[in-house]
């Protein structure tokens, strides 16, 4: 956290384009060659912020690490755009502890999402990480607040799959928005297994791939797939590939984003 916080002391040694575009819960920003953001407000490390770079590249700035425990976040019943503040990883159920979380509460950011279930925690797990913001839907609204390192000792980092493993090319930085899905597959005489991927398409474009995971609460292999748009009601169709025999097969079902 710096002292200032406004989008152009942020953005200060980051190139930034002519029209790019950043946006929170509240507010959104544009970037303009000679004048900077428009409107100029300020930027908070607890927030969740959507910047469309048409660069790429890294956002340097320099300031002091938060301690997680005096800067609690309020959380409302339904959507929070949240930020997370340890300079250190966290399981995201020991990241979301001090909240009251109700069966089928529900999380994601660009490229995971975990469903909360009642008598287990989120599936699936993974490791809430500095630098990255989240979109959380909750039932009970509560005050997050995220353990001191002192309290996460015994944290246990999960590691997220390799997208170089995906079959299917997909760029998941070009779209605004996403949706997850959890499906499962019935193939007469196919048995799924652990490297089995479902892809998601629109036409021929690749819009979502999911990979086999043996689910701990059904000890049933399902497919967490997060599908993206950059708009409404695309039909979206599916096919499933067979890590063992190498084949790919056509889905009969569609969803529509």
């Amino acid at each position: 956290q710096m002292d200032n916080m406004t989008l152009d002391d942020v953005f200060s040694n980051t190139v930034v384009q002519d029209q790019d575009p950043i946006k929170n819960q509240i507010t959104q920003s544009i970037y303009y060659d000679g004048y900077g953001f428009y409107p100029n407000f300020d930027m908070n490390v607890v927030n969740h912020y959507q910047f469309n770079s048409s660069l790429g590249g890294d956002i340097l700035y320099y300031g002091d690490y938060l301690e997680p425990s005096e800067n609690p976040l309020t959380i409302v019943s339904g959507w929070n755009w949240i930020g997370f503040c340890p300079p250190y990883p966290l399981d995201v159920n020991a990241a979301t502890a001090s909240l009251s979380l109700q069966d089928q509460d529900y999380i994601k950011n660009n490229l995971f999402s975990a469903i909360y279930y009642d008598g287990y925690g989120w599936y699936p797990a993974f490791t809430m990480q500095p630098t990255e913001g989240y979109m959380l839907d909750i039932v009970n609204s509560g005050t997050l607040i995220y353990p001191d390192e002192s309290l996460s000792e015994n944290n246990e980092i999960i590691l997220s799959r390799s997208f170089n493993d995906d079959v299917w090319y997909l760029d998941r930085h070009f779209y605004e928005y996403n949706a997850s899905i959890v499906l499962d597959i019935d193939i007469e005489n196919t048995e799924v297994s652990e490297n089995d991927q479902i892809g998601a398409f629109y036409g021929n474009e690749c819009r979502g791939i999911g990979f086999a995971d043996l689910c701990p609460i059904t000890d049933e292999y399902v497919f967490n797939t997060m599908i993206y748009s950059n708009t409404e009601n695309e039909v979206i169709t599916f096919k499933y590939y067979n890590a063992e025999t190498g084949e790919t097969y056509p889905v009969e079902n569609t969803y529509v984003f």
